[in-house]
């Protein structure tokens, strides 16, 4: 299956994601940092959104993505949006002929991006590592679009 949409996921390079801060954003995400502060002093690992991108894709193989609570999903025409109320409008997702549609319902945070990954590839008759950087790139946007985030971040 190509993806026709014009949303390249498996295209995503690795870097660091230039994640936005509005000031609506600004108080969950100090928490955030105090939260993963504390982790951190109690022996755990600490990975930062903005890092994900960067991440080996075998560490980010066992993140299990997870739509966060206070999004709420709609569909407009052919395309997939998302309602949060750190931003004023909803943002366009996904169309859904795209191969998105498929794994969307799967971050939940009970399935690994490797997990996931697996699945694309039998349902489409991709190869594993096309299926791997789709659904890689997919998760880093839906966490640049403030919808997504790693189960237990």
């Amino acid at each position: 299956m190509a993806d026709p949409s014009g949303y390249p996921f498996d295209k995503v390079p690795h870097g660091r994601l230039p994640i936005n801060m509005n000031r609506r954003r600004f108080l969950p995400s100090l928490l955030a940092e105090l939260e993963a502060y504390n982790k951190k002093m109690d022996g755990g690992v600490v990975l930062k959104l903005e890092d994900l991108g960067n991440c080996p894709d075998e560490d980010l193989a066992f993140i299990m993505p997870k739509i966060v609570p206070t999004c709420k999903l709609s569909t407009q025409g052919n395309s997939v949006y998302a309602s949060l109320p750190t931003i004023p409008q909803p943002i366009e997702l996904f169309p859904l002929d795209a191969p998105a549609r498929i794994i969307f319902n799967l971050f939940d945070g009970t399935a690994t991006i490797d997990e996931i990954s697996e699945f694309l590839s039998r349902e489409t008759g991709w190869l594993i590592a096309r299926a791997f950087a789709y659904t890689r790139g997919f998760f880093l946007w839906l966490v640049l679009a403030g919808v997504c985030i790693p189960k237990g971040a």
